[in-house]
């Protein structure tokens, strides 16, 4: 009965864990927000003592985000690849974890200023990409031997795929913006109007899946949250906005990120039943970033 309830307990501690990782990762697009964000939530849900992401770059996986006291070194180390626990998890697609005395282990590879002798344990899990390629790596430490369990691994798999899709949207994000910047530098250069994106962010629930005929099938996704999100994004041009939020959106945003947001007013949108107050970015926390 002890059991079966600590097991219930620790259910509930994952899927806490993984809804605010999910909350996290939707509520910026600047990737050194959201990875900072997710290694705070790592360290202390986990109970560990330092966690570390690092994400591929040509040949070497460099740090891109870590907790304190170690935040000073990001973007200052990097494993060439065939070092360290996290290059081996990394080729091999799959979690690595050493119980303890981890700096005898062959596969470590020593980093005096992420201060490695202070710590027993490690585990280190792959960050794969939608197209299978594996993008980056989560590592954690803890200062005594531990047994990391198959739940706790799985925790740490999970997590790792929400961490794929936040670092891909984010790179997706800044393609966008620097060819839609290099189109306006060509159409200013031929005395054109310019473009300019608009983004509307709304959550609901959705349809989704391969929609068509025999001969044609698309990825589709569909249903009024999906009209609601159109209709949000096309009133940017009316309020001059890039980015407008749904109330539904702004709620499911952790507190912090909530208070980020200033109300644009409420608004009638077509093919809405009701209307919508809509928010913004605080233009003063812009401006000062």
């Amino acid at each position: 009965m002890q059991e079966d309830l600590q097991a219930t307990l620790n259910e509930h501690a994952a899927s806490r864990l993984l809804y605010a990782i999910i909350s996290t990762v939707g509520s910026s697009l600047d990737l050194r927000e959201v990875l900072g964000a997710v290694v705070r939530l790592l360290t202390d849900a986990c109970s560990v003592h330092a966690c570390f992401v690092y994400l591929v770059e040509d040949d070497r996986l460099l740090l891109e985000a870590a907790s304190e006291p170690y935040t000073d070194l990001i973007g200052k180390i990097a494993l060439d690849r065939g070092e360290g626990l996290a290059w081996w998890a990394a080729e091999r697609k799959e979690p690595a974890w050493i119980r303890d005395e981890l700096l005898d282990d062959p596969r470590v590879k020593y980093v005096p200023e992420l201060e490695e002798e202070r710590f027993q344990s490690l585990v280190s899990v792959p960050i794969v990409g939608k197209d299978g390629n594996v993008i980056g790596v989560i590592s954690s430490h803890t200062e005594a031997p531990r047994e990391f369990t198959e739940a706790e691994v799985d925790v740490l798999v999970s997590s790792a795929s929400l961490v794929a899709g936040a670092i891909e949207n984010a790179r997706l994000y800044e393609e966008m913006r620097r060819r839609v910047a290099e189109l306006n530098d060509r159409r200013k250069a031929e005395e054109r109007p310019t473009t300019s994106v608009y983004v509307g962010l709304h959550v609901g629930a959705v349809f989704y899946g391969n929609i068509g005929s025999v001969d044609r099938l698309d990825f589709t996704v569909v249903g009024p949250a999906v009209n609601e999100t159109s209709r949000i994004a096309s009133m940017c041009r009316s309020v001059d906005q890039p980015l407008l939020i749904s109330s539904a959106f702004a709620h499911a945003l952790p507190e912090a990120e909530r208070a980020k947001l200033v109300s644009v007013g409420r608004f009638a949108l077509r093919g809405v039943g009701r209307a919508q107050d809509l928010f913004t970015l605080d233009p003063g926390l812009i401006s000062h970033s």
